[in-house]
């Protein structure tokens, strides 16, 4: 069961993921595994991570707050999308997302 269980919470992650798209495509946020210095997203531990990178911090700085702006907006459609809640916590160079 316990399998089942993370497999199912991978595949709503994944979901997640597409409804994120059009955020991650607005904001030219790519998918990214090996984050060194530039923006990008990706799964680690049934979380979505967006991370920041080390460029530009003012410019980046912007863009994180036009994005946690975007995620808000958007968080009541991506539950309801979902059928429940999710967590989205917000670090100094990196935002995180969680089915909850």
């Amino acid at each position: 069961m316990k399998y089942i269980k993370e497999y199912n919470e991978f595949n709503k992650l994944v979901e997640l993921s597409e409804y994120l798209q059009e955020i991650f495509d607005e904001f030219n946020i790519p998918y990214n595994e090996n984050i060194t210095e530039n923006i990008g997203w990706f799964i680690f531990s049934n979380t979505i991570c967006i991370n920041m990178g080390n460029q530009d911090r003012i410019g980046l700085a912007t863009k994180y707050y036009d994005i946690k702006n975007r995620l808000e907006e958007r968080r009541e459609y991506l539950e309801g999308r979902l059928g429940g809640g999710i967590l989205i916590e917000y670090w100094e160079d990196e935002i995180e997302i969680s089915i909850d």
